[in-house]
């Protein structure tokens, strides 16, 4: 699927869950981005996704959702939340180790 840079939400946050979900801490100005994003995810991967293996429905257990925080007072908890939650699920040693995850990059150790 060719994505078109400029339609991109700037995401601070991300990591896939082992219960099939995917977390984004994305900035306010950029929700509709994210909400438009997530809408044509799901309108063509699935379809393309279906297509390739034979099969019919949808790939998620629910709705795309999202949720307002404050910034000042739950940035901060929400993004190690994120980054720190592969290691207490055991799936790593430490949190640079989590492909999927930003720790890495906010702690300095690759650039994305």
């Amino acid at each position: 699927m060719k994505v078109n840079p400029s339609r991109l939400a700037r995401v601070s946050a991300t990591r896939p869950t082992a219960i099939g979900r995917l977390l984004l801490l994305a900035r306010r100005d950029f929700v509709v981005r994210v909400s438009r994003c997530m809408q044509a995810l799901g309108r063509r991967y699935v379809r393309q996704f279906n297509t390739q293996h034979g099969r019919t429905g949808t790939l998620w257990e629910g709705r795309y959702r999202a949720a307002l925080l404050q910034a000042d007072r739950y940035l901060l908890p929400c993004m190690a939340y994120l980054d720190l939650n592969p290691v207490r699920e055991g799936l790593v040693l430490q949190a640079q180790d989590y492909p999927w995850s930003s720790h890495g990059h906010y702690a300095g150790l690759r650039v994305d």
